[in-house]
């Protein structure tokens, strides 16, 4: 199955764009920037296919019960255009992946004990990065607030 090429770009004058988002999330963007607080004026393509997102400020949001995977979307996209701290981006995309992922990792006996489920992700996370950056990083526990 070919990926169709997406890309979007966001403000008047365009001021961010992404290029390589899956095709839900050209959709979340539009959506998530037409009903932010504030509306910002999106334009995307999904292959050759052109969209707006003018019309959506006044459409009602797809039924979440039908688009669940739609609705994280939205929100995850909403909390990017929202929120410039790169650790909090960082943050929520990864409770998008693992909200991704939720079926799976319901089906596992770690994710039942909060432990052993933070300790398998930090791991996962931790050889994640090694891979990614070829470099080895030691994870320091979060102080607790």
């Amino acid at each position: 199955m070919k990926m169709k090429k997406c890309h979007v770009d966001l403000g008047a004058p365009v001021n961010r764009s992404f290029d390589g988002v899956l095709e839900i999330d050209v959709h979340a963007l539009l959506w998530a920037s037409a009903k932010g607080r504030e509306f910002i004026p999106a334009i995307a393509t999904i292959g050759r296919k052109g969209y707006q997102n003018g019309p959506l400020r006044t459409t009602p949001l797809p039924d979440a019960g039908k688009y669940p995977l739609l609705h994280e979307r939205i929100g995850y996209w909403e909390t990017v255009l929202e929120i410039e701290d790169e650790e909090v981006v960082l943050g929520a995309a990864v409770i998008a992946a693992l909200n991704g992922y939720l079926d799976l990792m319901m089906k596992n006996r770690t994710a039942a004990d909060p432990k052993r489920f933070v300790a398998a992700v930090t791991e996962a996370a931790r050889e994640w990065a090694v891979e990614c950056y070829h470099a080895t990083y030691s994870v320091q526990p979060t102080p607790s607030h």
